[in-house]
């Protein structure tokens, strides 16, 4: 954190850099002089003072090991790794036997720095202990301050712990405001636009954006993946309004960016999930199981170890596919090893919600309300009435000649077994009785019709439905409106309402192939 009064470079040379005092002493073998310098400079927080390049001439003047004989050098040269996309360099060293300095709570601070980059088990204790790190926050800088809710943001997102990642978010918004720092301010929104895509709130996911590309631009700097990052989240609006034909290929781009570059363990997760679940409903089964073993090897690359979300993404695919064993399997082994993501949280919470929906229910009734789980719940309630009608069961599977199973077109549009989805929104399918199919092919009018209320489709859903299909959806066709006119004609069933996307009520069908079986 920072310390001591902010330098005013008088003593610099004309041309040299901010940096160039601390260089100097470096070069000269004199690491205490060059340290109390680098904490007259801000100390841990001087990368967001003055930039990562004018920190990266510091680092390469470190001498041999000298980086383990001091506190504030270890957590800048931790931040420029991570920053580089190693993480786990810096998460090694951490670790590392021969540091010779006496470690402070500001060692716990470089620990939860490197930490929002990887994907690693959040135990109670560590969480503790981060959140215990408040107390040591010094009141007279807000810049240390906003950089510390900046990180527990991202935990308590990993955590699914939504309300509090929010609290931290807006306490850090607050903090870079007052330290005047846009480009740090780009960051929170560009999270909370995240986290908005994950609740259902796509309308605050806009804003979130729209703030963010303003602060980016505001600060006239970006570093590695930054735009590549705020492309996922307009991407992943994308995906929960069905518009997926241009979503793979730019999916598997950024992807491959990511590994190269600062990333997330979150919004990796977000980019391979919206890559595997667009191609599943274009393409089918096959190419999103490659997509996603391709994204398991990128992501052990970035991040040390292979996705459990990942894998709760892939069970929702089997489960879609009718391969309801395979599904359940999966889903009990990523809830022993933990998920530790938002959106793999809710990607789980849907799978259950088909596989066991009474018990997804109690537990849905008892966590947070947002948009989309108030939605679901009616939903999912609806389907179990229209489960035990006469007319039609829950899931069912056609057989074609030769024993060939055949996908029942019913509110999916794309599950081979018949149990029905929720669609193109990955974390929110469950199963629904299927209506007789329309002169479109698919249980439900085309989607430019607007029809968004969940009711009018499986059974009635009730108040709460109605009313989220008002908030979460009417409020979002004015936007679809302008987006349409924007990108001109379209197929019907490449555009879907906001609310029907995110409910899963699609009214176009996969089809494609990728040359797999």
């Amino acid at each position: 954190m920072t310390h001591g009064p902010q330098h005013t470079g008088s003593d610099r040379a004309p041309g040299e850099g901010i940096e160039a005092g601390v260089v100097r002493l470096l070069e000269r073998g004199r690491l205490e002089e060059a340290q109390r310098e680098l904490l007259d400079l801000g100390g841990m927080d001087f990368a967001f003072l003055y930039g990562y390049e004018p920190l990266a001439r510091i680092i390469e003047a470190l001498p041999g090991d000298a980086h383990l004989e001091s506190e504030v050098f270890f957590g800048l040269y931790c931040e420029h790794l991570s920053k580089q996309g190693r993480a786990r360099r810096a998460k090694s060293m951490l670790d590392d036997g021969a540091i010779r300095f006496w470690k402070t709570h500001m060692f716990d601070l470089i620990e939860l720095s490197v930490g929002i980059r990887l994907g690693e088990h959040l135990t109670p204790d560590k969480v503790k202990r981060w959140i215990n790190l408040e107390s040591h926050l010094p009141i007279d800088r807000p810049l240390s301050e906003g950089i510390y809710y900046n990180c527990m943001l991202l935990i308590f997102v990993r955590l699914n712990r939504i309300e509090e990642a929010r609290s931290f978010g807006r306490r850090a918004l607050d903090s870079y405001g007052r330290a005047g720092k846009p480009y740090l301010q780009f960051f929170i929104h560009q999270h909370l636009a995240d986290l908005s895509v994950v609740t259902g709130d796509l309308k605050h996911a806009r804003r979130h954006l729209g703030a963010a590309a303003r602060f980016l631009e505001e600060a006239g700097v970006s570093y590695g993946s930054d735009r590549e990052i705020m492309e996922i989240v307009r991407l992943a609006i994308d995906f929960e309004q069905g518009r997926l034909d241009h979503i793979p290929a730019r999916a598997e781009e950024i992807r491959r960016q990511l590994v190269r570059s600062e990333n997330t363990a979150e919004i990796t997760v977000q980019i391979c999930r919206i890559g595997a679940m667009s191609l599943y409903f274009l393409k089918g089964r096959a190419c999103a199981l490659e997509f996603l073993r391709e994204s398991q090897v990128d992501y052990h690359r970035s991040q040390g170890e292979f996705s459990v979300a990942l894998d709760v993404v892939q069970a929702n695919i089997n489960l879609l596919d009718g391969r309801v064993e395979e599904a359940r399997h999966a889903i009990d082994e990523a809830l022993q090893q933990g998920i530790f993501s938002a959106m793999g949280q809710a990607v789980c919470e849907t799978v259950q919600g088909k596989l066991d929906p009474a018990e997804t229910l109690a537990a849905m009734g008892s966590g947070p309300a947002t948009l989309r789980r108030r939605a679901v719940m009616e939903l999912i309630r609806a389907s179990e009435r229209g489960a035990t009608g006469a007319s039609a069961p829950a899931c069912r599977t056609h057989h074609a000649p030769g024993g060939e199973r055949r996908p029942v077109r019913g509110v999916s549009g794309a599950s081979r077994s018949g149990c029905q989805g929720f669609g193109p929104s990955g974390h929110r399918d469950v199963c629904a009785r299927p209506p007789a199919a329309g002169a479109h092919g698919t249980a439900y009018p085309p989607a430019d019709t607007g029809q968004l209320q969940p009711a009018r489709r499986v059974g009635r859903a009730g108040d709460h439905a109605a009313e989220d299909a008002r908030s979460y959806g009417v409020e979002e066709r004015r936007h679809e409106q302008a987006d349409r006119a924007q990108a001109g004609p379209v197929r019907g069933g490449d555009k879907i309402p906001c609310f029907q996307a995110a409910t899963g009520l699609p009214s176009f069908k996969k089809g494609g192939t990728c040359g797999k079986n």
